[in-house]
């Protein structure tokens, strides 16, 4: 192999690789059919453990809940809640890349709060 293929061939590895940013996804007033906030409250904190964020509530209707994916990839989100929805906000991450001036970060982060989303509302519907 010449020097010029090696090159070629590092430059594709690398541009493949290489994922682009994407705007910060915020899920905002996700419905809840009409259960308690202490129900809630309890599916936020089951639903977030059940994909492997460590949730932790700050106050009734506030819980922050964290993920650390190998070591080295962290986020943190803001989940505020009633009685009749809930958001998931971006708080802060490490190893994701998140550019605040454009609020654009990895790509798996909207994935991870999507599989949150769900989780949730996995545990929503046992109410």
């Amino acid at each position: 192999m010449n020097l010029k293929t090696l090159v070629i061939i590092s430059l594709l590895v690398t541009l493949t690789a290489c994922k682009s940013l994407v705007p910060t996804m915020d899920l905002n007033n996700n419905p809840v059919n009409a259960v308690s906030l202490d129900k809630v409250e309890k599916a936020i904190m089951a639903g977030s453990a059940a994909r492997g964020w460590t949730p932790m509530k700050e106050k009734d209707g506030h819980i922050i809940a964290s993920i650390n994916v190998r070591g080295k990839h962290q986020a943190a989100v803001d989940i505020f809640y009633n009685d009749k929805e809930y958001s998931i906000k971006y708080k802060d991450s490490l190893g994701l890349k998140y550019e605040p001036s454009t609020g654009k970060i990895h790509p798996k982060y909207n994935q991870w709060v999507n599989n949150l989303k769900t989780s949730i509302n996995t545990e929503l519907y046992r109410f």
